[in-house]
């Protein structure tokens, strides 16, 4: 196969408009907010239809079920994995001063996650 250079073009020398300038209404908006325009219940409910056939097929895990906003909290917390890196998964419910994050503390237990993972990556 021959190599393509369709991505292989300079950027251009102009700078990105400022988001605040491009869409000045999404600066007033909290992350919460943000995530709700970006993520719609109708995604959730879909995710949880998906969540819940793969697991009682080709899981094993018949008695797996989860709730919309279950699905709604793990989709967050994975959202943070990607931005909010530590040395291991453990560490987010941390209560170490220089671990752990308050949101995954309060919103999902440590081993329903991991439970959702084993679901999505046939553990």
């Amino acid at each position: 196969m021959e190599k393509s250079d369709k991505f292989a073009h300079e950027m251009p020398a102009v700078l990105p408009v400022p988001l605040a300038n491009s869409h000045p209404e999404l600066m007033t908006k909290s992350p919460i907010e943000l995530f709700d325009m970006i993520f719609t219940e109708e995604m959730f409910e879909n995710l949880k239809r998906q969540f819940e056939l793969y697991a009682h097929i080709d899981a094993n895990r018949p008695a797996f079920s989860a709730s919309v906003n279950d699905i709604r909290h793990f989709i967050g917390i994975l959202l943070i994995f990607g931005y909010h890196c530590l040395p291991c998964e453990r560490d987010y419910w941390s209560t170490a001063d220089d671990l752990g994050l308050s949101a995954c503390e309060e919103n999902y237990d440590a081993r329903q996650v991991s439970g959702g993972k084993a679901v999505l990556t046939c553990g």
